[in-house]
Formats: C-alpha cells, sequence, structure tokens
C-alpha cells in the first residue's frame, strides 16, 4: 500500500503496487520448473505469508490464483480482502456463517467446520498449494459440492501422499521419476502441513519454510524423526566428496589387511569346499524330491476331484448306468448324492471337502434353504480348522459366509464375532486373498449398521470401496455391491444427495457389467426405493418396488426371500391406495416366509399389522404384530426393527384399550433407539415418538401428547424437510391435538 485519501469529489482511493506476473501454477508449468524450482517459489510465499502472521495478520484466502510470479520469478502474494487480525475482537463475536469466506479447495478444515482460525491455518492452504505444484492435481476432490455437505464429509476426507497420488494414473517416465523424487522428506513435509488438527501441523509459515529450505539444503527436516540412518544419510548427501575420499582410504587400509587374511584363510577354506559342496547337493536333492513329491501330490488330487465330479454324472450315459432300474438322475438327486459322497468318499481329504462343503452350502443359501446352508457351511468351518488351523483364509470364508447367513436369517448381530474373526484372519492376507476380505469387510459394515455403530461402519465402507476402485482388475458387480452399502449407510446418516450419487453409480455398474434384468439389481432397486422415499416421491418408490417384485419373481419362480421381501414392501406401498389388494399382498410374503421357515418375516408382520391398524381391523393386526414381536423375542430384540416392532405393538395394544402397558413399551423402544441414533434426528425416531403422542392423547394427557407430536414433527423436518409427505402429515396431526388441548396448554 502506497498512498490513500480522498479525491477532489469526496471520493475515496488507494494507491497499491502494481504487480505484472502470472499465476503461481500457470508460471510453473509454462516454465516447466523443475522441483527444486517449484519448492523455492513456495519458500518465498511462506516468508510472505510469516510477515503478515508476525504483524498477527492471517490471509485467509491462500491460493495459486493469490500468488503472481513476476518476469524476474519473483512471488507476490496478493488479495488479503478476507484477512482477520488474530485477536480482532469484532470477529470472536461474528456468526460462523459470516466469517465462512473462503476458497474451499484450499480451505483448513476449521475454515469450513466454521471453527477459530489461526497460523496454521494458512499452513494449510500453503500445504494444499505445495501439492498442486508437485503432483498437478489438489489433495482432495470439493467441486461441485455445498459448504454444509463438505462439512459433513470432512471427517472422512483424506489425502494421499503426494507420491502415490502420482503413481496412481497412468505410469510415464515424467512421473516416476517425480513420484521417485517426492518419496521421503517431501511427502513428509506436505502431510504433515495438511494435517487435519492443527496443532499436527506446522505451528507457523516459517516452520513449515524452515523444512522445506533444510530438504533444500539436504539437511534432516524436523517433521520425522531424527535416527542414526536418517542423519548418516542426510550427511552423505551433503558431504558425497568428503565422504567419498575418507571411504577410498578406508578401502585401502581394509584391503591390505583383507589380503593378508585372506591367504591365511585360502587353505582353509579349500579344505571345507569339497563338504560345503557335497551338502549343498544333498539339500538340493532333497528340495527337488520334496516339489516333486508336492507336484505329485497335487497331480492326485486334481485327478480325484476330477475323477469324483465326472462320476456324479454316470447316470446321464445309459452305457454307464448299472442296475435294472438304473435311470439318469434330476439335478436335486444329483446335488443330494454329491453330498452324500463327499462324505465318505473325500473323508481323507478334509481340505477338499470343507472346500465343497462350502460350495455347496453357497448353492443352497442361493436356493433359499439357509438352514441347510447353515449345516453345510458349519460343517465346511470343522473341516477347514483341521485340515489348516484356526487362521487360515479357508476358515475365514467359511466364517464370511456363516455371518452373512446369520443376516438372512434375520439376526444379522448374531453374525457379528463370525464376520469380526474373518476380518482379522484375513487382515494378513488382503493383497493375496482380497475378494474374500473385502466381502469380509463389506458383511461386517452391515453389522455395524444394525449395531448403531454408524461411524466405525462408515470407515469400513470407505475402506472397502477405495481397495475395490484401486484395483483396475476388481470386479464390477461386487463394486456395484460396495457401492450399494454405501449408499444405504449415507442413508442412514440422513445424508441424502450423497446416498443417491453411491446408488446412481451402484445402478451404472451394476447394468454395465450384467445387464439391466440381473437379480444383484434386487437389494440396490430395495435402497433406491429408501431413497425415493426420503424424496418425498412416493410415486417413484411404488415404481421401484413393482420392479423390484418382478425381477425378483423373474429370476427366483418358486419362495425365495427376495420375492418375499418384495412382496411384502411392494404390497405396504400397494395399501395407500388399496388396502384390501395390500393387505392380500402382504399375507401372500408372510406366508412364503413360513414355508421358508419364518427367517425374516417380522419385518413383513409389522407391515401387515400397520395396514390393519389404520383399516381399524385392531384384533388381526395385534395377532400380526405379536407374532412379530415373537420372533424378535427369540433374537433378543436388539436390532433397530424390533424396538420399531416393539412400538408398533404400544400403539396398537393402546387401541385395543391397554394404553398404561402400551405407554411402558414404547418409552423403552424410545430408550434404545435415542441410544442407537446418538441424539441425532431419525425417522425411525420419529415414528415412535408419534405412537407415543397418540398414546398420550387417549389417556387424556394431551398437553404431553402435543409436546410428543411437536417432537416428533421437528424429528421429521430435520430428516427430510417441511414439504414431505411424512412431515406434513406429523403437522397436521399435531393441529389436530393442539385444537383439543386445554387453552393453559397452547
Amino acid at each position: 500500500l502506497i498512498d490513500g485519501g480522498a479525491a477532489a469529489d469526496g471520493s475515496p482511493f488507494l494507491v497499491m503496487e502494481f504487480v505484472e506476473g502470472e499465476p503461481l501454477v500457470q508460471h510453473a508449468q509454462r516454465a516447466a520448473l523443475s522441483l527444486e524450482a517449484r519448492v523455492k517459489l513456495v519458500v518465498a510465499i511462506c516468508d510472505a505469508v510469516d510477515y503478515a502472521h508476525r504483524r498477527l495478520v492471517v490471509h485467509r484466502d491462500l491460493k495459486p490464483s493469490n500468488v503472481l510470479v513476476t518476469p524476474q520469478g519473483d512471488a507476490k502474494l496478493l488479495d488479503f480482502g478476507i484477512a482477520k487480525l488474530l485477536g480482532e475482537r469484532g470477529d470472536e463475536t461474528a456468526t460462523s456463517a459470516d466469517v465462512r469466506v473462503m476458497s474451499p479447495a484450499y480451505a483448513a478444515p476449521e475454515q469450513i467446520l466454521g471453527a477459530p482460525v489461526g497460523t496454521t491455518t494458512d499452513v494449510y492452504s500453503l500445504g494444499v498449494m505445495l501439492y498442486e505444484l508437485l503432483t498437478g492435481m489438489l489433495p482432495h476432490d470439493r467441486t461441485g459440492r455445498s459448504l454444509d455437505a463438505l462439512a459433513r464429509a470432512i471427517d472422512t476426507e483424506s489425502v494421499e501422499r503426494p507420491s502415490a497420488a502420482l503413481r496412481r494414473g497412468a505410469p510415464t517416465l515424467d512421473t516416476t521419476r517425480r513420484a521417485r523424487e517426492l518419496d521421503g522428506d517431501l511427502d513428509t513435509i506436505v502431510m504433515h502441513a495438511l494435517a487435519r488438527e492443527p496443532d499436527r501441523r506446522y505451528p507457523s509459515a516459517a516452520a513449515f519454510a524452515e523444512d522445506l529450505t533444510r530438504y533444500l539444503g539436504g539437511q534432516p527436516i524436523r517433521a520425522r524423526p531424527h535416527t542414526w540412518t536418517y542423519r548418516a544419510g542426510k550427511f552423505v548427501n551433503r558431504h558425497r566428496g568428503g565422504v567419498t575420499a575418507a571411504l577410498l582410504m578406508l578401502v585401502a587400509l581394509l584391503g591390505s589387511l583383507a589380503l593378508a587374511l585372506w591367504q591365511a584363510d585360502r587353505a582353509r577354506r579349500e579344505a571345507t569346499r569339497a563338504t560345503v559342496q557335497a551338502e549343498r547337493a544333498d539339500r538340493e536333492a532333497q528340495r527337488a524330491e520334496g516339489e516333486a513329491a508336492a507336484s505329485r501330490d497335487q497331480a492326485a488330487r486334481v485327478r480325484r476331484v476330477k475323477d469324483f465330479m465326472m462320476s456324479i454324472y454316470l447316470h446321464e450315459d445309459p452305457l454307464r448306468r448299472t442296475g435294472a432300474d438304473a435311470r439318469p438322475l434330476t439335478l436335486s438327486e444329483s446335488f443330494d448324492l454329491t453330498l452324500e459322497r463327499i462324505s465318505t468318499e473325500l473323508e481323507a481329504d478334509p481340505a477338499l471337502q470343507a472346500d465343497l462343503y462350502d460350495d455347496f452350502g453357497e448353492i443352497e443359501a442361493g436356493r433359499g434353504d439357509l438352514a441347510a446352508a447353515t449345516k453345510l457351511i458349519e460343517r465346511a468351518r470343522e473341516l477347514a480348522e483341521r485340515a489348516h488351523g484356526p487362521n487360515h483364509p479357508a476358515v475365514a470364508e467359511s466364517l464370511l459366509n456363516l455371518g452373512v447367513l446369520a443376516g438372512y436369517r434375520g439376526d444379522p448381530l448374531a453374525g457379528a464375532p463370525l464376520l469380526e474373526r474373518a476380518v482379522a484372519i484375513l487382515e494378513p492376507y488382503a493383497e493375496t486373498e482380497s475378494t474374500a476380505y473385502l466381502a469380509a469387510l463389506g458383511g461386517l459394515t452391515s453389522v455395524r449398521r444394525e449395531q448403531g455403530r454408524i461411524q466405525e461402519a462408515a470407515a469400513l465402507v470407505e475402506k472397502e470401496l477405495a481397495l475395490r476402485r484401486r484395483d483396475a482388475a476388481t470386479d464390477r458387480r461386487v463394486l456395484g455391491i460396495a457401492l450399494h452399502n454405501a449408499a444405504t449407510l449415507m442413508l442412514d446418516l440422513n445424508r441424502i444427495d450423497e446416498a443417491e450419487a453411491y446408488a446412481t453409480e451402484s445402478l451404472e455398474v451394476s447394468e454395465k457389467a450384467n445387464g439391466p434384468d440381473n437379480p444383484n439389481m434386487l437389494p440396490l432397486l430395495a435402497a433406491m426405493e429408501n431413497i425415493a422415499f426420503a424424496r418425498g416421491d412416493l410415486v417413484r418408490e411404488r415404481a421401484l418396488a413393482e420392479r423390484r417384485l418382478a425381477l425378483a419373481r423373474r429370476h427366483f419362480p418358486g419362495d425365495h426371500r427376495w420375492v418375499a421381501s418384495a412382496l411384502g414392501e411392494s404390497g405396504y406401498m400397494l395399501a395407500r391406495e388399496d388396502p384390501a389388494a395390500g393387505v392380500e399382498r402382504i399375507r401372500e410374503a408372510i406366508a412364503m416366509y413360513g414355508r421358508m421357515g419364518g427367517a425374516g418375516s417380522e419385518h413383513v408382520s409389522k407391515r401387515l399389522a400397520t395396514v390393519l391398524a389404520q383399516e381399524g381391523r385392531i384384533d388381526e393386526a395385534r395377532a400380526s404384530i405379536d407374532s412379530a414381536w415373537d420372533r424378535c423375542a427369540r433374537q433378543g430384540n436388539a436390532s433397530q426393527v424390533c424396538q420399531l416392532i416393539r412400538a408398533e405393538r404400544g400403539d396398537i395394544m393402546s387401541r385395543a384399550g391397554d394404553s398404561d402397558a402400551a405407554l411402558a413399551e414404547i418409552d423403552a423402544a424410545h430408550a434404545a433407539l435415542r441410544e442407537y441414533h446418538q441424539g441425532k434426528p431419525a425417522d425411525e425416531l420419529a415414528v415412535v415418538i408419534a405412537a407415543r403422542a397418540s398414546v398420550l392423547a387417549r389417556l387424556g394427557r394431551v398437553p404431553e401428547a402435543v409436546e410428543a407430536q411437536t417432537e416428533a414433527a421437528r424429528q421429521y423436518d430435520a430428516v427430510y424437510g417441511k414439504d414431505h409427505p411424512a412431515t406434513r402429515g406429523a403437522r397436521t396431526r399435531l393441529a389436530e391435538l393442539s385444537e383439543t388441548a386445554p387453552a393453559r396448554s397452547r
């Protein structure tokens, strides 16, 4: 700032230095600056920022476009338009919305969250600029997202090391060389500047510049421990000439000594050489014999498997059938015969038995016979432990399947210890057994959701997605499943935009991999129904449900859990328009679940009870909800679905005239769900609180009912927004209750 004042007409003016130059990144690219030159530019920028910091000014909007490089190569830092004096009283009392002015791509986490800023805020932005100069890319993708969306995602945002970011793209000689240059100190310096917590970064721009200067001078940096080997390596790099001369002198001295020792030792070595050669030859012979034996064993096993599998189909060949009544076997008969022969003919090979039992168990699960599948896979686990020990990937695969089956049976929490153990076993084999490891991560994610441990589930799904995206040869089908899991989790967190983005990508991946009519679409369509409901688009929700039902019936023409699930949900939606047709379809779903053993039917029984209660058929509704609650009781009542069933049961008990006992049931469900959601708004909480309001009104406690219904409406509004049908319905009910409340309660 050179001058300032007022013109003759009273207009204020400022006179400032004219800076001729081009933006930082553009200059570096045009001039093809070396890595060293780019680092030196950042050191110069740090000096300017430090000058401001020492005068208690934080810039708060550092980015490449605010740095111009003159034709002489000098960096000029511009635009202190949103700079803040440290300790300035005015800003301390300002609202977060007033002070969150920034460029999101270069902003520190505390700026996005509206937290207090300081010198380390500018250090973070300097780190982003250095990252971009070194790699040509930003450390995180924040494009096209609102400030609120960025704030919600900030805890899961991760930064990849600069060298790794370069290697992730298509390899070229240039990127390979640059990545090698960044490995080590520069990676460490950048990551230290970009630490999530301000107190883990460099405390000032000067400290940041000092480490960059030490890097340029080949000295140990402050951001990493000064081990003996690290300091020695730096010393050698700085004094190559002196160290080389000293080493040559030492080598000469040692060479003289070595010559004498060599002559003395030569005779001894000659004497032992023949013995060593003989021992080596013997070891080589033993190794070769061992490899030959292993090859023979493997070949014999392959022949045994081939002969075994081919013998299953002898009945298809008329010339090889035995017995007068011999005939071709049905597929089901061949399946049963194979299982019987695995048990008797392969008893000497438990590892092979385990593999086959596990595979056949998965087939039984696909056919919908969960009890038979569980029995086979449990047998596979026992055999795998006998053959390999308790911590082998084959054991983990059976544990994974058993954990998933627990969820299919409607008791996902029972699968938690199985999936936890599977992940622990597979962790060391993450590279060689990546398919099983990623499947175990996905299964454990679902369990963590059921347990209410949402943040752990989010971390698991982010890890799984990152690993699947990293693998260029990944199975597109399972990538689609992982994206579906991410969508479901975002829905749990009420992050609807992110849920829809993941679901849309999952739909594209799944359709591209297997076409639009593949059964892997079924869980994804269910998630998209929930997203449509969250958007308040009940027409689209119903259309998706009908598509899911048609797809399930096409691929599973008999009794199957996917068909039963689709029948129940589409029937519940149909009941909004045609209660009789909806009830008929839901009953069809319950009957199908019953023919399959009943596992998973509790949610559909709850749906039936809700529709019947709305129709005034209270006795039928009570029978249906009691059936659902009985199944929950056998599972320990721990899941979120069971707590919703408990609340619905309380509401129906109240309609039947037992409001005191009903209120106790609803309060117990409310307490469990409140702990599950840890005080955050949730659709499930709104449902239970609205049920509580209804029971209080029936007890004549209208002011309390108004208070509860007000909270239910607030919860719906927080989750879905004021225009959602559920929110409007809750507010209509609130208006009705308020009309009946005594004047003093309004």
